[in-house]
């Protein structure tokens, strides 16, 4: 008797329970979309869901990625997006769909990377959703491209956290769309666990360091910083608009879904 032993359930009546609809009535449900983050990555989808706040769910999966974020290693996240993105809850369906890596999506291609993740989307779906429409993907580069037009912002002062090559790989491409880059700063991190150390303060004082007078905006990129809660007062202290990626994405995907 001092042992517990096992129930005997042989003859016990097991009864299914099927929950009331209408006990939801009146709660508001989230909004649920696709997140893919760098499987290196321990911030962005953190960071990304404190600037989205409440009324928006994540729901994670990660792609394979080097340690070392060269503009090579991250070119081969490409033919790994489709799978990433076919791990996404496929038989449910998702407001939209948000890659998490801006230097990412250049090295990539804005346009590879939707036509990736849409097509992985697809392919893992049900065949009872097949005929659904895809959901929107939303990339960092644009993102920040479109809040910087809201700010009538060209002319940019940049801070990134990337090593050198992956840092011109960057600025070249955001020159490339049509930005004037006054000032660049970058702080040399060899990949993300370096990247997601960086603190606000650091990041204040390198935006504070890379601040140009001609500049309408300060650009700080990268999807793996912590930058919730930053922009606001950086951007009173250096009496300049101050964009991040994370921001931007928010931004994006709240104009997206209207919520």
């Amino acid at each position: 008797m001092g042992q517990d032993t096992p129930m005997d359930t042989r003859n016990a009546e097991i009864e299914t329970l099927i929950p009331d609809p209408r006990r939801t009535e009146g709660t508001i449900q989230p909004v649920e979309i696709g997140f893919i983050g760098l499987a290196t990555d321990a911030v962005g989808g953190e960071d990304l869901a404190e600037h989205l706040g409440r009324g928006i769910r994540l729901q994670p999966t990660r792609v394979a990625v080097d340690a070392e974020l060269t503009p090579e290693t991250l070119a081969d996240m490409g033919p790994r997006l489709e799978h990433a993105a076919g791990l996404l809850l496929p038989a449910r369906s998702l407001s939209a769909i948000v890659y998490s890596c801006t230097s990412g999506t250049i090295a990539i291609g804005r346009e590879a990377v939707t036509e990736a993740i849409t097509k992985g989307r697809l392919a893992a779906a049900p065949r009872s959703r097949e005929a659904l429409s895809p959901a929107p993907v939303i990339e960092p580069v644009g993102a920040v491209l479109a809040a910087l037009a809201v700010r009538g912002a060209r002319r940019i002062s940049m801070v990134m956290p990337y090593r050198v090559d992956t840092a011109a790989m960057v600025a070249a491409h955001f020159e490339g769309a049509g930005l004037v880059l006054d000032r660049v700063v970058t702080l040399g991190c060899p990949g993300d666990r370096e990247i997601n150390a960086l603190t606000r303060a650091q990041l204040s004082q390198a935006a504070h360091e890379a601040r140009h007078p001609a500049s309408e905006a300060v650009f700080i990129c990268c999807t793996g910083l912590a930058t919730a809660g930053l922009a606001a007062p950086l951007s009173r202290a250096l009496a300049l608009p101050v964009v991040t990626s994370n921001g931007a994405l928010a931004h994006a995907v709240r104009r997206r879904l209207a919520v």
